[in-house]
């Protein structure tokens, strides 16, 4: 068998560039902000955090664009689900561009004199828009490993595992590592090939059948019988007249 990792490999670095990095973070924030990322997704903390933001009346653009009617009734299930992952992840997006927008609020009512209190409710504010804008790239992380499952090979399908830790790369790190395990795993599973010849005497090639004719069966089916007029036949083909009575 042909190894083709490192082809693979090539495919899928071949639009990626060599990040390059901003000065570093507190250790505190940075600490904080991985484990907003790697961690599992705390639904009942999202869901309270959703409770206090809602999208300002005068400014609804920033809520998530519903599907019109005229379309959702027309489309297929399948196309329906699709559509609403993707507004789950614009709901995302969007509380944390409500949070935003409450934080410039502040600054604004401020007068450039912020005050300890002020700055909590900032604080508060920019983690609660950090724990969204994390559930939406976790989302879309997830998605496009979807997306890129079926262009793979069959045997390497498992290096798009949704439950595996999240990363600098979006397949994980020790990639080639995964794709030799994963093709030992499949050739296993498959055990050996056995090949076997093919028995000619079995298929050999028949046009038709002939059908097998009995002595009962008429060559003229649709000839009406002589039976009864006027004529008989014996066992070799000989006629006989009719017998008449004296």
């Amino acid at each position: 068998m042909v190894d083709h990792s490192d082809e693979i490999l090539n495919i899928l670095g071949s639009t990626e560039s060599t990040p390059t990095y901003a000065p570093p973070l507190s250790d505190a924030v940075a600490l904080s902000f991985s484990q907003l990322l790697s961690g599992k997704f705390d639904k009942e903390k999202l869901n309270l955090i959703k409770d206090k933001y809602g999208v300002p009346e005068n400014c609804k653009i920033m809520g998530v664009p519903k599907t019109n009617m005229e379309i959702w009734n027309v489309i297929p299930p399948r196309a329906k689900s699709v559509d609403l992952m993707w507004q789950g992840v614009q709901s995302s997006i969007s509380i944390a561009l409500v949070i935003q927008a409450r934080i410039f609020e502040i600054l604004l009512k401020s007068n450039g004199v912020i005050s300890m209190e002020n700055k909590r409710t900032l604080a508060n504010f920019q983690m609660d828009a950090a724990h969204y804008l994390a559930s939406a790239m976790k989302e879309i992380t997830l998605k496009r490993k979807t997306q890129l499952k079926p262009c793979l090979p069959v045997e390497i399908q498992g290096i798009c595992n949704t439950q595996a830790a999240v990363s600098e790369n979006l397949f994980g790190e020790n990639l080639t590592e995964q794709i030799k395990l994963l093709k030992s795993t499949s050739t296993l599973l498959k055990g050996p090939v056995i090949r076997t010849q093919p028995n000619f005497r079995t298929s050999r090639y028949r046009p038709y059948n002939r059908p097998q004719i009995t002595q009962r069966q008429s060559l003229n089916p649709g000839r009406p019988s002589l039976r009864g007029q006027g004529t008989s036949r014996g066992r070799k083909g000989r006629s006989f007249p009719p017998h008449r009575q004296q």
